[in-house]
């Protein structure tokens, strides 16, 4: 049926459909996500669109002394783009529920008439809703909200394997370190080796194939030591892609 209408209440209808905001505020789901990392893993602070400014600052000031593997750890649930992605998908899943709980909008239609006998065009406004949604609210809200609690589970897995991984990078990290400067160390001592076999080649107490034996554990060292910097270098690398740094060098770390 068309309902015949004056502009005045097309006008109203019109206002009070626009009218209908809704706001979404996904904090209350940001801290049950931070709650449960910290639950996990012991690091309260996590990334939060929210807070973005602060936490930033905050990953910059930890980087500046050096690293332990807790702040290796809390800059990669501050900077990790994963962390990041999960966070604004926590936003959007919020939204979803809301949504779900408004009616769908309003259909406007307009037609002018025309009378037979002639006269003036009348316009005719129909406005139709969907009553379907009255009953349909409630599912679709739970269904949403499912969705929004099974994302927040997913967001809490991917952060704890990333503060994990982060560990277990940054150990790696320590002893790539240790490793690099227990072979500096031997080159070292193999070098040195080589100066006094030199010295006793000189004073005739050993011969050239004893000087050569030692120069083949200089160039062993060597090698050694070249191995050790292309592993620190990755481990490094490794940290600080999970900790979302770009660092040539990988990253200060301090045990």
């Amino acid at each position: 049926m068309i309902t015949r209408c004056t502009p005045a209440i097309v006008a109203t209808i019109l206002a009070t459909g626009l009218s209908g905001c809704v706001t979404v505020d996904p904090r209350p789901d940001y801290d049950r996500l931070s709650i449960t990392v910290q639950e996990a893993v012991g690091k309260p602070v996590i990334y939060r669109p929210d807070q973005d400014p602060t936490i930033q600052q905050k990953s910059l000031e930890l980087i500046d002394d050096g690293l332990t593997v807790e702040e290796a750890v809390q800059i990669a649930l501050l900077n990790n783009p994963k962390v990041w992605a999960a966070m604004l998908r926590t936003g959007m899943a919020r939204a979803d529920v809301v949504q779900a709980r408004l009616f769908s909008n309003p259909t406007l239609g307009l037609a002018f008439m025309f009378p037979e006998g002639g006269g003036l065009s009348q316009l005719d406004v129909g406005l139709a809703q969907n009553i379907a949604d009255l009953w349909m609210i409630p599912a679709r809200t739970n269904v949403a909200q499912h969705d929004l609690d099974r994302g927040l589970l997913e967001a809490a897995r991917e952060s704890v394997e990333i503060a994990n991984g982060t560990k277990m990078a940054y150990f790696n990290a320590v002893a790539a370190q240790e490793a690099y400067e227990i072979s500096q160390d031997n080159l070292k001592l193999v070098e040195r080796l080589l100066d006094v076999t030199k010295s006793r080649q000189e004073a005739g107490a050993v011969g050239e194939l004893d000087v050569n034996l030692v120069r083949g554990l200089v160039l062993s060292a060597q090698v050694e030591v070249r191995n050790a910097r292309l592993a620190r270098a990755a481990a490094k690398r490794t940290l600080a892609t999970l900790m979302g740094i770009d660092h040539d060098g990988g990253c200060p770390i301090r045990s």
